[in-house]
Protein backbone atom coordinates (compact mmCIF):
# COMPACT_ATOMS: atom_id res chain seq x y z
CA UNK A 1 0.00 0.00 0.00
CA UNK A 2 2.73 2.30 1.09
CA UNK A 3 4.22 2.37 -2.50
CA UNK A 4 1.24 3.25 -4.32
CA UNK A 5 0.80 6.25 -2.26
CA UNK A 6 4.55 7.26 -3.15
CA UNK A 7 3.75 6.11 -7.14
CA UNK A 8 0.19 8.61 -6.40
CA UNK A 9 2.44 11.22 -5.01
CA UNK A 10 4.88 11.66 -7.64
CA UNK A 11 3.02 13.60 -10.08
CA UNK A 12 2.25 16.44 -7.49
CA UNK A 13 5.69 16.43 -6.65
CA UNK A 14 7.36 16.61 -9.89
CA UNK A 15 5.26 19.30 -11.19
CA UNK A 16 6.03 21.76 -8.17
CA UNK A 17 8.70 24.28 -9.70
CA UNK A 18 9.76 26.95 -7.45
CA UNK A 19 10.53 30.29 -8.65
CA UNK A 20 14.12 29.81 -7.07
CA UNK A 21 14.53 26.76 -9.16
CA UNK A 22 13.40 28.61 -11.90
CA UNK A 23 15.82 31.73 -11.21
CA UNK A 24 18.59 28.74 -11.55
CA UNK A 25 17.57 27.14 -14.34
CA UNK A 26 16.92 30.82 -16.14
CA UNK A 27 20.44 31.25 -14.89
CA UNK A 28 22.13 28.21 -16.22
CA UNK A 29 20.46 28.50 -19.47
CA UNK A 30 21.32 31.94 -19.94
CA UNK A 31 24.70 31.98 -18.86
CA UNK A 32 25.55 28.63 -21.35
CA UNK A 33 24.41 30.58 -23.93
CA UNK A 34 26.85 33.85 -23.32
CA UNK A 35 29.18 31.76 -23.23
CA UNK A 36 28.93 29.49 -26.12
CA UNK A 37 28.20 32.61 -28.28
CA UNK A 38 30.98 34.68 -26.61
CA UNK A 39 28.60 37.21 -24.90
CA UNK A 40 29.81 36.88 -21.14
CA UNK A 41 31.42 40.31 -21.50
CA UNK A 42 28.64 41.70 -22.59
CA UNK A 43 26.90 41.31 -19.52
CA UNK A 44 29.64 42.30 -17.36
CA UNK A 45 31.10 38.90 -16.90
CA UNK A 46 34.29 36.76 -17.37
CA UNK A 47 33.57 33.16 -17.08
CA UNK A 48 30.22 31.12 -16.52
CA UNK A 49 30.71 31.23 -13.16
CA UNK A 50 31.00 34.44 -12.74
CA UNK A 51 27.99 35.02 -14.81
CA UNK A 52 25.74 32.55 -12.75
CA UNK A 53 26.71 34.00 -9.68
CA UNK A 54 25.45 37.67 -10.81
CA UNK A 55 22.26 36.53 -12.30
CA UNK A 56 21.62 34.18 -9.02
CA UNK A 57 22.73 37.21 -6.08
CA UNK A 58 19.56 38.84 -5.96
CA UNK A 59 16.33 37.55 -4.77
CA UNK A 60 13.10 38.34 -6.07
CA UNK A 61 9.70 37.44 -4.55
CA UNK A 62 6.35 36.76 -7.15
CA UNK A 63 2.81 36.97 -6.20
CA UNK A 64 1.43 35.49 -9.50
CA UNK A 65 4.20 33.40 -10.44
CA UNK A 66 2.99 31.11 -13.23
CA UNK A 67 4.81 27.59 -12.97
CA UNK A 68 4.14 26.69 -16.74
CA UNK A 69 5.56 29.71 -18.00
CA UNK A 70 8.65 29.66 -15.93
CA UNK A 71 8.85 26.23 -17.68
CA UNK A 72 8.41 27.11 -21.45
CA UNK A 73 10.52 29.95 -20.59
CA UNK A 74 13.26 27.77 -19.36
CA UNK A 75 12.85 25.45 -22.20
CA UNK A 76 12.77 28.10 -24.70
CA UNK A 77 16.19 29.64 -23.56
CA UNK A 78 18.24 25.89 -23.34
CA UNK A 79 16.80 26.08 -26.96
CA UNK A 80 18.29 28.96 -28.66
CA UNK A 81 20.54 29.59 -31.05
CA UNK A 82 23.40 32.30 -30.95
CA UNK A 83 21.79 33.41 -33.60
CA UNK A 84 18.82 34.17 -31.94
CA UNK A 85 20.54 35.75 -29.27
CA UNK A 86 21.72 38.52 -32.27
CA UNK A 87 18.34 38.70 -33.28
CA UNK A 88 17.37 39.71 -29.98
CA UNK A 89 14.91 36.87 -30.01
CA UNK A 90 13.93 35.73 -26.02
CA UNK A 91 10.85 33.48 -25.49
CA UNK A 92 7.79 34.88 -25.15
CA UNK A 93 6.83 32.65 -22.06
CA UNK A 94 9.65 34.48 -20.04
CA UNK A 95 7.59 37.41 -20.32
CA UNK A 96 4.54 35.48 -18.76
CA UNK A 97 6.49 34.06 -15.98
CA UNK A 98 5.57 37.12 -13.30
CA UNK A 99 4.60 40.68 -14.10
CA UNK A 100 4.81 41.56 -10.16
CA UNK A 101 8.42 40.96 -9.52
CA UNK A 102 9.61 42.66 -6.48
CA UNK A 103 12.98 42.31 -5.36
CA UNK A 104 13.44 41.23 -1.82
CA UNK A 105 15.74 43.34 0.83
CA UNK A 106 16.95 42.42 4.40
Amino acid sequence: MLRLTMIALTPMVASCYSLNTFWEDRAMAQCQLYEQCGYLSYVGAETFDDCFEAMTDTEYDCSDYNQAAARECVEGQEAMSCQDLEDGYYPTACTQVCTTMVQVTE
